[in-house]
């Protein structure tokens, strides 16, 4: 009887008329012989009211016998007792019909205990006692795999294969019906159940994955994610009655098929690629687990089977057994390449310690015949030869004491000396080896020096070199075409103290992912079936990563197989020398060494535009080109060059970046677009003391051919003016070099008038100027523009026109790098960052004892010109 009164004959267990959420009442008559130690016993999961003879026997009431947020979410056996004097009477179970059983009423057992027992044995115990000794069997794997772990320090598979196996057979055992009758009910079973189900694919993907070595680290990232997410989002609408458990099974198993058909997907994918060979026996596993789930599927449609997960756990415990028997194999192979190792190591210091004595004393003499050369040599040009066979020879000699040392290395008693040393000097050196390498192979080396990267630092300039040399070979080494990029740069942790960043790119043929992870260990190789023919131990990168780790660094790789790789070494080091390295370094080394340089061109026909708003700049542009008979206007400022470019056509245009309004990108856009202007497709070069990274990009988006960094370099300057003049207009000069005017008598008796000037580098301004008549114009030009660009700064301070603060402390800031005053040229870096980042505090509390120094500076280089100039 339905509870709206109608009635009527259940005739099939499957069919009813009530709709869900309705109660009905199920009337029957009890047998006329029963004894007292019977039960009634059925399948129960709603509110249910057991009544014989009218009167209540047993009821369960979910709100008030379930202690669970969200209530039950599993059927369990009801047992209701009769007694003998309950025979004949009418029994009537009262329930509500809901969505999770469609039965008018469940499958009814009536006897004694042990009959009942013996029922539940026959239907669940087999499957239960299987899972049990499975349960049991995946701790022990567990265990294993926990011991192994912190044996050996790095992940076991074995591990997460055991925890997947412990989760799957937990799910099976808090799902049995049998549960209850060992354990007891409290319905906790039926949630754990539910929390199992949702979790099981998380320990499989992360298994899989360990096996496959994070070649599709990226997809079971995702579903783990997915996994977790639904895991969240279906317990938070269960505990809070939104959604429970039950209705939301449908889709905790599409979640489950999407992971099954995603893991199948990307094995077969191992499989095609020819990767299974890796895990085969756990391929093996699978394939036998796969095989038996199948048969248990059809199984459960064709006959009727009581145990219906038998053949499940059959194949979980062969899977097992066989991930154990991968597991063992791949120790023993660790074990045998460990053992392989150690002979090797053995083998190498044994045979390094007999040819230590061989191999130093030859290098040793090579180096001290060099030195008798260097000191007896008056030829300059068999001097610089000579200095670089005792450069590279030093180098080979710290790189083979190394490689003999390597013991040190492995116990980690690596030395490092700290020293004063010139970043310069080292890249100058370094870019000329990777110079001579690259083009062996016919590469490309760029080098890339970041604007603030300074010069003077105190750390072990030797390894350093290693580091370089180390990581610039390999990249060689490894790229068959294409080129091979070290850029320099770093950032200023505190006013003494900098982080040095070297990054090695190339375009090599990269790095599998997989195999990053031990890149850095001795004798390791990356991809050795494709790179057999590459020469080389695999000691470099771990000799490296010791170096970086005892300089207090880190070092780090990012690659994309196929494609390149990048290599980034950080390192802390203490600077004694703020002056900037040039973006150059090789050609300052160079210079400082060779005859000065002459140009070996002319162009008296050419017409050429300088634009800057520093007169010293413009000076040394003047004089730099003077030799070359060019046609040179110069301006200083954007609007005079927007109007000299609508009466002049010139042939190549060097236009400043840090002007006043309009700076030299809005310039040279208006010399652009300008209807008026003669000058739309002129060629134009940059001239900029922030060369930092992207800044080449940045000019070349803005119209600009190439740029120049400052502080200028001569030769640099003459050679990139001859290549964007056109041709027909450059004449060649038969003469190109003569013989060093720095040195000459002339020139250290103007040096000799500048050293009562406390931070002013005659050597540097040399460097930059090319003689000493153009250091004491530049000096001339820097006293004639203090006084506009002192007062020029104080009316910014005043206005807090921090743009304008920005631009003039720049300006200063590259005349101080011209002629080597390091101190003041930090300084006006500075106040430059200061106006950059509108520091007002900063500028207040310095501003006016900065233009102070600035003024005196300039006083005492006057002083230093009268007494040049014998006054």
């Amino acid at each position: 009887m339905t509870d709206d009164g109608q009635e009527f004959v259940a005739t099939d267990p499957y069919e009813g008329l009530p709709e869900s959420g309705h109660y009905f009442t199920i009337y029957t008559t009890l047998p006329d012989v029963i004894k007292d130690d019977h039960f009634l016993c059925f399948l129960n999961f709603y509110d249910t009211e057991v009544c014989i003879g009218g009167e209540v026997r047993k009821d369960f009431v979910r709100s008030r016998d379930v202690d669970l947020p969200g209530g039950s979410v599993k059927a369990s056996y009801f047992l209701v007792p009769v007694y003998e004097y309950d025979a004949g009477k009418v029994l009537s179970i009262t329930r509500v019909h809901g969505s999770v059983s469609k039965k008018i009423y469940p499958e009814t057992l009536f006897g004694t205990p042990e009959q009942l027992y013996k029922y539940l044995v026959h239907e669940y115990i087999v499957t239960f006692v299987m899972c049990l000794i499975l349960l049991a069997f995946s701790a022990l794997i567990i265990i294993a795999g926990l011991v192994l772990i912190i044996w050996l320090k790095r992940p076991i598979a074995m591990f997460y294969a055991g925890l997947a196996a412990f989760i799957t057979t937990a799910w099976m055992i808090t799902d049995s019906f049998a549960y209850p009758f060992v354990f007891g009910h409290y319905h906790i079973d039926g949630v754990m159940s539910y929390f199992f189900c949702m979790l099981l694919p998380i320990p499989f993907c992360i298994y899989m994955d360990s096996l496959q070595k994070g070649r599709h680290k990226k997809w079971y990232g995702l579903l783990q994610m997915l996994t977790i997410v639904s895991f969240v989002c279906f317990t938070v609408l269960h505990f809070t009655g939104i959604f429970p458990f039950y209705d939301t099974l449908p889709y905790v198993d599409a979640v489950l098929v999407i992971d099954i058909i995603a893991c199948t997907a990307i094995t077969i994918a191992d499989i095609v690629r020819g990767n299974v060979a890796e895990y085969r026996y756990t391929a093996i596993g699978f394939l036998g687990f796969m095989v038996l789930a199948v048969l248990q599927i059809i199984l459960i449609f064709t006959t009727d089977l009581n145990n219906d997960s038998l053949f499940l756990m059959l194949g979980l415990l062969f899977l097992l057994l066989c991930v154990v028997l991968q597991q063992l194999l791949e120790l023993s192979r660790t074990d045998l390449e460990k053992q392989r190792a150690l002979e090797l190591s053995d083998a190498k210091t044994r045979f390094l310690a007999s040819m230590s004595h061989e191999i130093r004393t030859p290098i040793n003499s090579i180096l001290g015949m060099n030195e008798m050369i260097l000191r007896e040599n008056r030829d300059e040009t068999i001097g610089d030869y000579a200095r670089s066979v005792q450069s590279a020879g030093k180098m080979l000699l710290a790189l083979i004491n190394d490689v003999l040392d390597f013991s040190k290395i492995e116990a980690g008693k690596l030395e490092i000396t700290n020293a004063d040393c010139r970043l310069s000097d080292l890249l100058a050196e370094i870019a000329v080896m990777a110079k001579e390498r690259a083009s062996s192979k016919n590469l490309d080396f760029y080098l890339n020096i970041a604007g603030n990267v300074p010069d003077g630092l105190h750390t072990d300039e030797v390894r350093i070199k290693q580091i370089l040399i180390n990581l610039l070979t390999n990249a060689v080494k490894y790229t068959d075409r294409g080129n091979v990029t070290l850029e320099v740069s770093g950032d200023y942790e505190d006013e003494d103290s900098y982080r040095l960043r070297l990054d090695v790119r190339d375009t090599g043929k990269g790095i599998r992912e997989e195999e990053q992870a031990t890149l850095f260990d001795a004798f390791s190789r990356a991809d050795l079936a494709q790179n057999r023919n590459v020469e080389g131990t695999g000691l470099g990168l771990a000799i490296v990563h010791s170096i970086v780790q005892s300089m207090g660094g880190e070092i780090s790789v990012r690659s994309e197989y196929g494609k390149g790789s990048a290599f980034s070494v950080n390192l802390p080091l203490k600077v004694t020398d703020w002056t900037p390295v040039p973006s150059d370094p090789e050609t300052l080394k160079r210079r400082e060494y060779a005859p000065v340089y002459h140009c070996g061109y002319t162009a008296p026909d050419a017409k050429v535009l300088a634009v800057d708003d520093n007169a010293a700049n413009l000076s040394i542009v003047r004089q730099f080109l003077k030799e070359t008979g060019i046609q040179l206007d110069c301006c200083m400022n954007g609007d005079e060059a927007l109007k000299r470019c609508t009466q002049v056509t010139y042939d190549l245009i060097l236009l400043d970046h840090m002007m006043p309004d309009p700076d030299g990108i809005e310039t040279l856009s208006g010399i652009r677009s300008s209807d008026t202007s003669l000058n739309r497709d002129t060629k134009a070069v940059v001239l900029t003391a922030n060369a930092v990274g992207g800044s080449r990009q940045q000019y070349l988006d803005a119209g600009f051919i190439d740029y120049l960094t400052k502080p200028i370099d001569s030769a640099l300057l003459e050679e990139t003016v001859r290549k964007y003049l056109p041709a027909e207009k450059v004449l060649e000069k038969q003469e190109s070099v003569a013989k060093p005017e720095y040195g000459s008598e002339e020139a250290n008796r103007i040096a000799s008038c500048f050293t009562d000037i406390p931070g002013f580098d005659f050597d540097t301004a040399i460097s930059y100027c090319g003689d000493s008549d153009v250091v004491v114009l530049v000096c001339e030009e820097i006293i004639k523009d203090e006084p506009e660009r002192s007062r020029l700064l104080q009316e910014a301070m005043r206005d807090e026109d921090y743009e304008k603060y920005r631009i003039h402390a720049h300006a200063i800031k590259s005349n101080m790098a011209t002629i080597g005053v390091a101190d003041l040229e930090k300084r006006a870096k500075d106040h430059e960052f200061a106006g950059r980042d509108k520091n007002e505090t900063f500028i207040r509390e310095d501003g006016e004892a900065f233009v102070a120094a600035y003024k005196e500076l300039c006083n005492k280089l006057q002083e230093a010109l009268k007494k040049a100039a014998g006054e």
